[in-house]
């Protein structure tokens, strides 16, 4: 699948990637992911892809 975007007179395309482990399990609809801890604490209910910082806190969630 490609996209085609019209911007400046130039023409972008962006390809979407077959990579070998996907994000989303497209049978349940679910994705991997952890709850921030500093956001739990604070009772906050954040959620957060592994081996990324918290959009909310900035706490990394290994």
């Amino acid at each position: 699948m490609a996209f085609s975007v019209e911007s400046n007179n130039k023409d972008l395309t962006l390809q979407a990637t077959s990579h070998s482990c996907e994000l989303v399990n497209m049978s349940s609809g679910t994705a991997p992911g952890k709850r921030c801890p500093t956001c739990q604490a604070n009772g906050s209910e954040v959620w957060v892809l592994p081996g990324r910082c918290c959009g909310y806190c900035g706490t990394y969630v290994g």
